[in-house]
């Protein structure tokens, strides 16, 4: 009743305070009051003295009241109110929840078993939360969403990052009068973020809101088999044999052997046995593959599945290779002639993808050119001047004393290797290696194999033989036998002037030769040199494997070594201009990076070239791309995957100048479903607990989520209310107005006045 009076409990009235509102014309007002108090005085002068004050009263106090309803009046009073906490429950929505690992003889999805928590049914988690908090619901897989409807687990992706920053900022859960209590997020821990996720959860931690998971799936596969990673070059020359290594992990299968097949466009190409050994649950193998069709390709590599298999999605592997097909330029630099000259040009005179440019030093500064593509080109004999040697993208050095190159030359040899990331192969002879004085040279520094201060050679006729590094190594891939093949014993002795009998470290010895003394000779030996790679191969005569009596006419041995050896030393030959990619996954953006040098290859080049973008529909766009500023000579450009399949990106730039050479570069990017999702997918329980600990939470299994809820503390909030309440509509006002009306009134009948 009081509150209905006076608009607001009557109690109010001492804990607040009243304000009115003084509008402009209060003036006016308390004028016009003024001339009505005054007219009231004289026209009560015919009333007895007796009287008049009660008249006057009464008729003042009605104007009062007039005038404080007029005036707006306003109570404000501060209080303190209760509110319960909200607690945001957080799913993940992603297609690692379809894995059916869950204990007994028909196991459940783990998103089934995530649905059943969040369920509205008698015992489940969802009851216990909604009784004590307000709760709100959320899926997330590569972004959050509300769960308006049940969860389809198809997200191609387990970003939780982007799920807590989303989180953090929802309009709802910001809002004081709600506070966020809590989190609770129910995953299999496999997030697609490896280092981002501690920036989300800086948020929670200065506020203070604890982070609680609840683990679904299984800690480990009692069977399973799995192609975890594929490390191939994005992009090879046509009719190259590239060798990935291919890392396979397994669980319950030690010591089985399982059969690898690669598929090239659906068609397979490569099928091997490879044994599950290995303590640690993984074994590394490569496998040749020849890359002969120019253009791009999709290469699987699958594992076939094994019976009682928990997840087969894992089992294979999609990676896209794009096979160039403009040829590697090959300069072969003698100084003298020898046979090595013609019959090397011989060996790759038939492989459309290498083009050998010849120059043999026939006399004092005196040079014979074969295979050049212009008059000038290197007329004044061995480069000196890097932008002439790094047109080249392989560098054969034959028989030439050191004292033949300049510094500068030597420099421009080691630059070329290092920061042009070309390939050098260093061959054989009287004038070469320590008796070419080459020990104490800058090229010594990029052989793979010690050299000797001793200017003297050794002749001797080694029959060559792979060591078990070269077994399973490129001599296979060559095309040529493994260790222990009569193919081996067939083939007549080389010649190795140079005694050369230790590697580097970083060195790989892949073929001797014994002369007799206790350590065989290195016959080839490998080792990678800043951006590039460098091989010794110190035999005078490889030409023997393709002459020699005992060697069939028709026989490829000689062909095969040149060819293959020369695409090993230059198997991704970095250009001037370069094309790369991040993730590829149907859907989602990928990056574009572009790097464009200088003829220098060190020098950025500050005009962005433009890149074409063909689509698997066949739709063509042409963009530029923008600058990156903490990288000069870089440029990034954010591409979207709408559809699946195949994009082609390619970039095309030239100088301007008659004679200068079109830079061309192409990359590919096989959009398709993120199949990461089941890779590694077993239950994370470490990501879990790291995530919950991390902010104050605790982590369990789907199993035990009655010791969540036994941690989870009420977290009610307090809030400071102003409450502002117009005391002009009050009824008290209106009821105190009839009754001094009716006072008066009756007081004018007491007094018989008009």
């Amino acid at each position: 009743m009081g509150e209905w009076l006076f608009a607001v409990a009557p109690s109010k009235w001492f804990e607040g305070t009243v304000s009115l509102a003084w509008p402009w014309w209060w003036y006016g007002v308390g004028l016009i009051v003024i001339m009505v108090g005054l007219a009231t005085v004289l026209g009560y002068r015919s009333v007895p003295a007796k009287s008049r004050l009660g008249h006057w009263a009464i008729r003042s106090a009605i104007l009062a009241i007039m005038l404080f309803v007029l005036f707006k009046p306003t109570l404000t009073v501060d209080g303190i109110e209760v509110v319960k906490g909200v607690v945001a429950v957080v799913v993940d929505d992603s297609l690692s929840m379809r894995i059916r690992d869950a204990e007994g003889r028909n196991p459940a999805r783990r998103g089934d078993i995530a649905n059943g928590l969040i369920a509205a049914q008698s015992g489940s988690l969802r009851d216990s939360l909604d009784a004590r908090f307000e709760t709100r619901y959320f899926g997330f897989g590569n972004e959050l969403h509300r769960l308006a409807k049940p969860l389809t687990f198809s997200g191609s992706g387990t970003r939780l990052h982007a799920a807590l920053s989303t989180l953090s900022a929802d309009a709802e859960l910001a809002n004081t009068a709600r506070p966020l209590a809590a989190v609770i997020v129910i995953s299999d821990g496999n997030f697609s973020e490896k280092t981002e996720l501690s920036g989300a959860l800086l948020r929670y931690q200065h506020a203070q809101i604890p982070i609680h998971t609840i683990g679904v799936g299984r800690l480990n596969f009692p069977l399973d088999v799995e192609v975890l990673q594929v490390d191939m070059p994005g992009s090879v020359l046509r009719d190259t044999t590239v060798s990935p290594e291919i890392v396979i992990a397994h669980e319950g299968l030690v010591g089985q052997e399982v059969v690898l097949t690669v598929e090239a466009d659906g068609a397979i190409i490569n099928q091997s046995t490879v044994k599950l050994a290995g303590d640690s649950g993984r074994i590394s193998t490569r496998v040749p593959i020849l890359l002969e069709q120019a253009g791009p390709h999709a290469l699987t590599f699958r594992v076939a599945t094994q019976d009682g298999e928990t997840l087969v999605e894992n089992n294979s592997l999609t990676r896209t290779v794009f096979v160039r097909s403009e040829p590697l330029r090959v300069l072969h630099f003698e100084g003298e002639p020898r046979f090595e000259v013609k019959f090397l040009r011989r060996a790759l005179k038939q492989d459309d993808g290498i083009a050998i440019t010849s120059l043999v030093r026939t006399a004092e500064n005196k040079f014979y050119r074969l295979g050049i593509r212009t008059e000038t080109e290197l007329a004044g004999g061995f480069p000196t001047e890097e932008a002439a040697l790094f047109a080249f993208d392989v560098l054969v050095l034959g028989n030439v004393d050191i004292a033949f190159f300049s510094a500068e030359q030597q420099a421009i040899i080691k630059a070329f290797v290092g920061r042009r990331g070309g390939g050098l192969i260093a061959l054989g002879g009287s004038q070469s290696f320590a008796a070419g004085g080459y020990a104490r040279s800058t090229i010594a520094d990029l052989l793979p194999i010690a050299v000797s201060t001793r200017r003297s050679s050794r002749p001797a006729n080694v029959a060559v033989r792979p060591t078990l590094a070269g077994k399973d190594d490129i001599i296979r891939h060559f095309g040529l036998g493994a260790a222990g093949d009569p193919f081996w014993s067939r083939l007549p002795a080389l010649t190795t002037v140079n005694a050369l009998y230790d590697a580097k470290p970083a060195a790989r010895t892949l073929l001797v030769g014994d002369d007799g003394s206790e350590q065989p000779r290195i016959v080839l030996a490998l080792q990678p040199y800043g951006n590039g790679m460098v091989a010794a191969f110190p035999v005078r005569n490889t030409w023997r494997w393709q002459m020699h009596s005992d060697i069939p006419v028709d026989d490829q041995t000689h062909e095969l070594l040149w060819r293959n050896l020369i695409r090993t030393v230059a198997p991704t030959v970095p250009g001037r201009l370069n094309l790369t990619t991040t993730g590829a996954v149907q859907g989602q953006t990928t990056t574009i990076g572009v790097e464009l040098l200088a003829p220098d290859f060190a020098s950025p080049v500050a005009i962005p070239p433009r890149l074409k973008i063909t689509s698997p529909l066949g739709d063509q766009q042409e963009v530029t791309p923008l600058a990156d500023p903490a990288r000069p000579g870089t440029y990034r450009w954010p591409l979207h995957l709408p559809d699946a399949g195949v994009y082609e990106i390619s970039s095309e730039l030239t100088s301007g100048d008659a004679d200068a050479d079109t830079v061309r570069a192409e990359v590919t990017i096989n959009a398709s479903a993120d199949d990461n999702e089941f890779r590694q997918a077993h239950l994370n329980a470490a990501n879990l607990k790291a995530l919950a600990s991390s902010t104050g939470g605790v982590y369990v299994e789907a199993s035990e989520t009655g010791q969540l809820l036994d941690v989870l503390t009420d977290a009610t909030h307090t809030r400071t209310l102003t409450e502002k309440v117009s005391l002009a509509t009050a009824p008290i006002w209106l009821i105190l107005l009839l009754v001094l009306a009716c006072a008066e009134w009756m007081l004018r009948r007491e007094r018989a006045l008009p």
